[in-house]
């Protein structure tokens, strides 16, 4: 877990620089309604992983890049909830099969649940740029695209 712990603090270090905050964890007496929500919707548990990262910071966007949040909230008109971009993602390209993360303006961060992979997805024709086993090597990845590294 210590790649998950060491992402948000790399985040959260930068912010600080130009008093920005990132958002707070999510409450610990509701990530058993998120896990229940999750299942009951996308049919499948969720990640560890991203529960993990959820109670360091639910949900993230930094450098053009945005982990979802476990539940929506609204700034200049962009919804940052899990659940609600899925909807919209799902309104867009009819496919139950990826359950998504995030987003950047290339990309989509995506769990598909035929293959059981993460996956970069180029976010305009779906083509499959990059896969991992699981959702810390997808952060792995999305630190690099934040940070530029």
């Amino acid at each position: 877990m210590s790649t998950i712990k060491d992402f948000v603090t790399s985040i959260k270090n930068i912010n600080l620089k130009y008093s920005q905050e990132v958002p707070k964890p999510i409450v610990n007496s509701t990530v058993q309604n998120f896990k229940d929500k999750f299942f009951n919707i996308f049919e499948t548990e969720v990640d560890k992983d991203f529960i993990e990262f959820l109670k360091l910071s639910d949900g993230i966007e930094f450098n053009g890049v945005t982990i979802y949040s476990s539940n929506n909230h609204i700034v200049d008109g962009v919804e940052y909830g899990i659940f609600e971009n899925n909807e919209t993602w799902l309104d867009i390209n009819l496919d139950k099969q990826y359950i998504y993360f995030g987003d950047s303006d290339q990309d989509l961060y995506a769990y598909n649940k035929l293959n059981k992979k993460y996956e970069v997805l180029d976010r305009y024709c779906s083509d499959v740029e990059e896969s991992f086993d699981n959702f810390e090597n997808l952060l792995e990845y999305i630190k690099k695209i934040m940070l530029n590294e």
